[in-house]
C-alpha cells in the first residue's frame, strides 16, 4: 500500500515530523504540502525527503482541486500530523473518503478539533505516548456518549514516537557544566515554560545558562546576567545539542516530547516535568508540579501543570559539575531501543496493514 503525507514541511509546526516519515517510510510516496499562512519557504526539511518522495505543492483551495485529486489517485490512503493543513474551500480528508482512501492521523495528546468532519472520518489513529494513548481512548468514550461516532474509536494504535537516528550523532558528555534551555517555536502563551526557568536561574548560585529560542514573543525576559539568550534557527536540528551538557523542558505541556529525544539521542542529560507525557520519555530528574490550572489552546481549554521553580533550581543546582558520563551514555541506548523513529515507523506500516489490508 502507498500513502500520501499531507502536511507543511517548514521549520515551524510539524515540518521536521513530515519530513521524517516521507524519509524513513517507503510506504510513503507522495508529500502534498499545503502553502503555510506564515512561512512560505518549507527549508530544509523538503530537500532532504525529496529523494525518497514527490513533493506536490498546493494551496488547498478551489483553484488546487486538480492537484487534490491526482495526488489521491495515486495512493492508497493519506497520512497527517495532528491536522491536515486544511482550508475551508477543499476537505482533503473527505475528499479521500469519497475516492474510499484510508485516512491516518498522528494527533498530540491535546488533540481534539471540536465537531470537525475530518477528525471524525479519519480511520485510525496513532498514539505517540503512553499517555496520549489513554487520552484518545477516553476521548472516544465522551465523543460516542455525545453521540458523535469516530471511525478511529477502536482503532487507536501505537504509544510511542521517537528521532531519525541518523540525524543526531552521540557526543558523550562529562560533566554537567553547560545548561541549555531550548525554547523552540515557544508554543502558546509560553508552554515552554521560560518564565519558571528564568525564575529557577535568577537565584543565588544557579548555574550558567544558554537559552535558544526562535521567536521572541513567545520568551519570557530574562531576569539576571548568567542567562545568555541566542536568537536564531535551527536548520539543522543536532546542532542544537552538540555543545550543551543538560538540557532542561520543564513545559506547562508537551504534545510530543521531540526535543527531549533528540537531546538524549546526543548525549544529553534531561531535565523535565514530572507531569505525563514528559515523565515518560527516559529521564531520570523531574521537576514536581506545584499547582494545576487551564489554558486556552486554539479554542480548546487544557490542563496546564506549573512546575516548581524552586525544585528546577535545586535539581540544576545539584547536577552542576557532576560527573555524568554514565547517563550520557545510558541515554542514547534508551533512545536507541525505544525511541528509534525508523521502528515505530515499521510498526505504524504494520498496523495499518493489519487493520485495513483485508477489508
Amino acid at each position: 500500500m502507498n500513502f500520501g503525507l499531507v502536511g507543511w514541511g517548514n521549520t515551524s509546526g510539524n515540518g521536521g515530523m513530515n519530513s521524517d516519515i516521507a524519509r524513513l517510510s517507503p510506504w510513503v510516496t507522495h508529500w502534498l504540502v499545503p502553502d503555510h499562512p506564515k512561512s512560505p519557504i518549507h527549508q530544509p526539511y523538503l530537500n532532504l525527503a525529496k529523494t525518497n518522495t514527490e513533493i506536490v505543492h498546493c494551496n488547498l483551495d478551489k483553484k488546487s482541486s486538480s492537484i487534490v485529486t491526482n495526488f489521491l489517485d495515486k495512493v492508497d490512503g493519506i497520512i497527517y500530523v495532528e491536522h491536515p493543513c486544511l482550508k475551508d474551500d477543499i476537505n482533503i480528508v473527505i475528499e479521500a473518503k469519497k475516492k474510499n482512501k484510508i485516512v491516518i492521523g498522528i494527533p498530540m495528546w491535546e488533540w481534539w478539533p471540536l465537531h470537525k468532519n475530518w477528525a471524525l472520518e479519519t480511520d485510525m489513529l496513532w498514539s505517540v505516548t503512553d499517555f496520549t494513548y489513554t487520552y484518545l481512548k477516553s476521548l472516544a468514550n465522551v465523543l460516542s456518549v455525545q453521540g458523535y461516532m469516530p471511525k478511529w474509536r477502536n482503532r487507536i494504535i501505537g504509544n510511542r514516537w521517537g528521532v531519525n537516528l541518523s540525524d543526531f550523532s552521540f557526543k558523550p558528555k562529562t560533566r554537567a557544566n553547560k545548561f541549555v534551555f531550548v525554547n523552540g517555536n515557544g508554543g502558546y502563551n509560553l508552554r515552554k515554560a521560560s518564565d519558571i526557568v528564568f525564575k529557577a536561574f535568577s537565584k543565588e548560585g544557579a548555574p550558567p545558562l544558554l537559552v535558544y529560542t526562535q521567536q521572541m514573543d513567545r520568551l519570557a525576559t530574562p531576569l539576571t546576567d548568567n542567562i545568555e539568550l541566542v536568537h536564531k534557527n535551527f536548520p539543522d536540528r543536532n546542532s542544537v545539542y552538540e555543545d550543551g551538557d543538560v538540557f532542561l523542558f520543564p513545559s506547562y505541556w508537551e504534545g510530543l516530547c521531540h526535543g527531549i529525544y533528540e537531546a538524549q539521542a546526543c548525549g544529553g542529560v534531561v531535565v523535565t516535568s514530572e507531569q505525563p507525557p514528559m515523565n515518560q520519555c527516559g529521564s531520570n530528574h523531574l521537576i514536581r508540579v506545584e499547582s494545576f490550572t487551564q489554558e486556552n489552546l486554539a479554542g480548546n481549554k487544557i490542563i496546564k501543570a506549573i512546575p516548581s521553580a524552586d525544585h528546577l533550581f535545586e535539581v540544576c543546582q545539584g547536577l552542576y559539575r557532576k560527573d555524568i558520563s554514565l547517563e550520557s551514555k545510558m541515554g542514547r541506548i534508551n533512545i536507541e531501543k525505544n525511541f528509534d523513529l525508523s521502528d515505530t515507523l515499521n510498526m505504524l506500516y504494520a498496523s495499518i496493514l493489519s487493520k485495513f489490508e483485508k477489508e
